[in-house]
């Protein structure tokens, strides 16, 4: 009785004088919500890890440590994101910066801004170039670290990745792959604002903006 439904179950009782006798038995079969909510969310995280696996194979198939994807994989779930920062104590009470998108249309930091929003999380307005937001959040508050998580704002040091060797750069966390590289969602001037993804191997080699 694998499917939900209604069955009836016939059974025969045969006593030790070799009487029979016969009775019915209806059951009810009803898969319980805990099942059903795992199933749910076993089938969301597979289609989840199709599209991060894809990722992978990009930066396989490249000879250079980030693999460029041709349009953005916007795979951070807002509440993922924030249930993860809970369970590492990361949800604080800081001052965040944020009065509104103050940075120009189609920088990294304008689509940093949007991103981070979209997944519910805080973003500072006057956060400065690219490569001055791990210091800057520092100085608010945020927690920041070596260890990249679903939904952090990486900081790239100028130059660093191919980045501008002045202004750096910043992306969005989106995925992290089996292996510890990390799935970007990430625009630029150049862009007209259309975000782009890139997966990056070696993270620890970044600043990551938690919360």
């Amino acid at each position: 009785m694998s499917t939900d439904g209604n069955y009836t179950v016939l059974y025969t009782v045969v006593d030790t004088t070799g009487n029979k006798s016969f009775a019915q038995l209806n059951v009810t079969v009803k898969t319980p919500q805990e099942v059903i909510d795992n199933k749910i969310e076993e089938e969301r995280k597979a289609k989840e890890n199709e599209k991060i696996q894809a990722a992978k194979q990009a930066l396989e198939n490249s000879s250079n440590s980030s693999a460029f994807i041709s349009s953005a994989q916007l795979l951070a779930d807002a509440d993922e994101a924030w249930k993860a920062y809970a369970k590492a104590g990361l949800i604080t009470d800081h001052e965040t910066g944020d009065t509104g998108n103050n940075y120009s249309f189609s920088q990294c930091t304008w689509w940093v801004y949007i991103r981070r929003h979209q997944l519910g999380l805080t973003a500072g307005s006057l956060m400065g170039n690219g490569n001055q937001w791990a210091n800057t959040a520092r100085s608010l508050g945020y927690s920041v670290s070596n260890t990249p998580m679903v939904g952090d704002v990486m900081v790239f040091a100028a130059g660093q990745e191919g980045s501008d060797g002045y202004y750096g750069h910043v992306a969005i966390v989106e995925g992290i792959t089996t292996d510890g590289s990390v799935i970007t969602s990430e625009c630029g001037a150049s862009r007209n604002g259309q975000p782009y993804s890139r997966v990056i191997s070696n993270p620890s080699r970044f600043e990551y903006i938690h919360y």
